[in-house]
């Protein structure tokens, strides 16, 4: 099973890579991978999945729809208890909601962010700042 696993993040890195490099039309072969991993019961693949699928939409200038995608990213990643993950996805649904014009979204999601830093003042300083790193590049909306 750890080679189905394998060939799917492969699979997900290639697909990430091309939209990464601005390639537009690849909603199905998301939909597609994230069906993949689902029928493989690969919940551990999902989370970075959804979170790809989300940028490409941000780059696709299609924030409205990454909302989702970073809100389902973020419900997985939490019942995993990931939480070095958490300021990063934060970005960007911060993102997302701000570019969609959700401006109470947005605010609410920063304010979620900065509770979340307050409550774990142990999270290394790289992940604290990642997001917004990542966020920065992710997008060109």
């Amino acid at each position: 099973l750890g080679y189905l696993f394998d060939a799917v993040y492969a699979d997900r890195d290639a697909l990430a890579e091309r939209s990464k490099q601005g390639e537009a039309g690849l909603d199905g072969e998301f939909i597609s991978l994230l069906r993949k991993v689902r029928s493989q019961g690969n919940k551990r693949g999902e989370p970075s999945l959804y979170c790809e699928y989300g940028d490409y939409l941000l780059a696709q200038k299609r924030p409205a729809e990454a909302v989702s995608m970073f809100i389902e990213s973020l419900r997985i990643t939490r019942s995993f208890g990931w939480t070095l993950h958490e300021p990063a996805l934060l970005t960007s649904l911060f993102k997302a909601r701000f570019f969609s014009g959700d401006e109470a979204g947005a605010r609410a999601t920063l304010a979620e962010l900065e509770t979340f830093l307050k409550d774990h003042p142990d999270i290394p300083a790289a992940r604290k700042l990642l997001g917004l790193r990542h966020a920065g590049r992710r997008s060109s909306v």
